[in-house]
């Protein structure tokens, strides 16, 4: 039994369209994601790219001094650092203008260093950042930027040179409000090289990992749809196979009829199609003035299909093999019949024919019918 046979099954047992119901998985699971997973906020880090230091004496020199501005700061136990600090937005969110607070403006202070020269911007990702941007350094050594335009992906470096004692280490803390952030990012990126692996990536992501999650997660819930209900539609035949058998053995009993043809046929289209097909069966026989005019076009087609190519008529018997199809509608769910592949069984097992444009019914087949489905319906 093939995988789309299964999903047959499926919808046969619940009346619905199974391809509706993965349909709604997924606009499902697509709507809570960008509800509660998806992230619209725009996000601003700091990237500490490097931060090397301006002296790096591996041993002690007696007679060395080292003068800054005046100052010895070999003999104060300082240093200088040169810090590259990249100010980047990672999202697909632009930060605006009107984003900023005037009232806490965006910046950042090195603690446990004092900003020794005015830091310049060395480098931007779009000429609007290299002209427009301004900032400036305070009584204090904040750094402060005027309100502008980061859009998404988009940003810009700042250079700075920092003195600093030789046993601490200048600690970078951004400070200012912007719409939609609650924190600033501080990556070191300096302290490592190492590439990030798809998988880490796959952890904080991007856009296009949020993709790849998103489609990666409906895989997921896909598969265990499936194997939750491919199983249970098969132990559910299993068991409504088990009690047709039954049902067709305590009938022979009860009635202790002989076998016949027309008897075998109806019980093997009961093993095989069930109730619902039997009584779709049973409906055709109600009108047999309609019965007549379906046996006859039906003929017909049958006549027109023997011209087409080989390939064509297979196609169009694989298409109307199935009899019953679940299909749902708009409030209670009603049964589709082919009744071309019930007309085409029945004809083929001589049940109905048609001679010199009559309709040549087998009654016996029929009463037979009548007798065995109201026995079905009332156990």
């Amino acid at each position: 039994m093939g995988l789309n046979d299964n999903f047959l099954k499926i919808e046969k047992k619940f009346a619905w369209s199974f391809l509706g119901f993965l349909l709604a998985i997924i606009f499902g699971v697509f709507s809570i994601y960008t509800v509660y997973f998806m992230d619209t906020n725009p996000k601003l880090n700091f990237v500490i790219e490097t931060n090397t230091k301006v002296l790096d004496l591996k041993e002690n020199v007696r007679r060395l001094d080292i003068i800054y501005q005046g100052e010895n700061i070999k003999e104060s136990n300082k240093n200088l650092s040169i810090f590259k600090i990249k100010i980047l937005n990672p999202s697909k969110v632009n930060i605006l203008n009107t984003f900023y607070d005037i009232k806490d403006s965006l910046g950042f202070i090195l603690d446990n260093a004092e900003i020794v020269e005015r830091p310049e911007i060395v480098e931007a990702s779009n000429d609007y950042l290299r002209h427009n941007l301004s900032f400036y350094m305070d009584s204090i050594g904040q750094i402060k930027f005027s309100p502008i335009i980061i859009e998404g992906g988009e940003y810009f470096v700042i250079r700075l040179l920092a003195l600093h004692k030789q046993n601490e280490i200048p600690i970078l803390k951004p400070f200012g409000k912007i719409a939609g952030i609650k924190d600033f990012k501080i990556i070191e990126s300096y302290k490592t090289t190492e590439k990030k692996s798809f998988w880490t990536d796959l952890i904080q992501g991007g856009f296009w990992i949020h993709v790849v999650r998103f489609v990666g997660y409906l895989v997921i819930i896909i598969i265990i749809v499936l194997t939750i209900a491919i199983p249970s539609s098969l132990i559910s035949d299993s068991i409504s196979e088990k009690r047709r058998k039954r049902n067709v053995k305590r009938y022979k009993t009860k009635k202790n009829l002989p076998d016949t043809a027309e008897r075998n046929l109806i019980y093997d289209m009961y093993l095989e199609f069930g109730l619902d097909y039997l009584n779709a069966v049973q409906k055709l026989s109600f009108d047999e003035r309609l019965l007549k005019v379906r046996l006859r076009n039906y003929l017909r087609r049958k006549e027109k299909q023997k011209e087409k190519p080989i390939e064509f008529r297979n196609e169009i018997r694989a298409v109307r093999s199935g009899h019953i199809q679940y299909v749902s509608g708009i409030g209670q769910p009603f049964v589709w019949l082919d009744r071309d592949g019930i007309i085409s069984k029945l004809h083929k097992e001589k049940i109905i024919q048609l001679e010199n444009s009559e309709l040549i019914l087998n009654r016996q087949f029929f009463g037979d019918l009548n007798e065995f489905v109201s026995y079905l319906k009332l156990i």
